[in-house]
């Protein structure tokens, strides 16, 4: 029998908290383990899973400050941030501080499927505007 991938979400708005996880649970092979209104909620009741789709604008402590604190907790985690904000800045510093991808909400609902089975598999997962910054960064 073929392992699920387990998934984890960190999002504050209830009704995309909700889509996401039947998003998730509608494909074979991937299971929501949890979801979560706030990241002191997901670090203090959260179980490890494979992957976490991680907001950036929380109430309390920001997703971005997360990363590093769920990178400690659980080091075999993989972190996406899921969120509507594609400045440079807040790609650079999620990335900077462990988030293994980035992906804006507004993606299609494939894409996001697909960047979690990226970095499960050991890739990163960036959007082309994502992605674009990113390398913008460099010249």
């Amino acid at each position: 029998m073929e392992m699920e991938i387990t998934v984890g979400i960190v999002e504050d708005h209830s009704e995309f908290r909700q889509g996401l996880g039947f998003l998730v649970s509608a494909v074979p092979g991937y299971e929501v383990a949890w979801a979560y209104g706030s990241a002191e909620e997901a670090l203090k009741t959260g179980c490890e899973v494979d992957v976490m789709l991680l907001d950036i604008n929380l109430p309390g402590l920001s997703g971005i400050e997360a990363v590093s604190l769920f990178k400690k907790r659980f080091p075999g985690q993989k972190i996406i941030m899921l969120t509507i904000l594609e400045d440079a800045g807040h790609i650079v510093n999620a990335i900077s501080r462990g988030a293994d991808g980035y992906i804006l909400k507004k993606a299609h609902p494939q894409r996001i499927i697909e960047a979690i089975q990226q970095v499960y598999d050991g890739g990163a997962a960036l959007t082309p505007v994502v992605a674009r910054h990113v390398l913008e960064c460099f010249k």
